[in-house]
């Protein structure tokens, strides 16, 4: 079984909390069980994302919006990119959707790659916390 799970940056503090999203309208809350009661935190609603399933080269957990470090394993040092997680639907010209998952895509191109993660990947932040990495060059050095 996967694990299915959430995450979502809280508006009074401004700390990531990870649960169950609600959303009402503009409004949404991490769902968190302490025990055998239930807690809700707003959080902002532009924050939530779910967990991909997968993990970085430090065994962290890669969620959407995560900014990530790419080293590419056959070229080393020399082709460092940066992508950003999101959740993508791809439909074919006649709107018939094909294809959705999780896409890795390249910070700084016109076009965007998919990327199957291994173990070459690092976080580096998260779009809400560091919206700068999205303004910068793809290629780190």
């Amino acid at each position: 079984m996967r694990d299915i799970k959430f995450r979502g940056k809280k508006i009074n503090y401004g700390e990531w909390i990870y649960g169950v999203p609600v959303f009402d309208g503009d409004k949404a809350w991490i769902v968190k069980r302490i025990g055998d009661n239930f807690s809700a935190d707003e959080v902002h609603p532009e924050s939530v994302g779910q967990y991909t399933g997968t993990e970085d080269r430090h065994g962290k957990d890669i969620y959407e919006g995560d900014v990530l470090r790419h080293v590419n394993p056959h070229w080393g040092h020399k082709d460092v990119q940066l992508r950003l997680v999101e959740w993508e639907n791809k439909t074919a010209d006649n709107g018939q959707l094909m294809n959705c998952g999780f896409a890795f895509k390249q910070i700084g191109r016109g076009f965007f790659t998919y990327y199957s993660p291994e173990k070459d990947l690092e976080i580096i932040g998260r779009i809400h916390d560091n919206p700068e990495l999205l303004q910068g060059e793809n290629k780190l050095g």
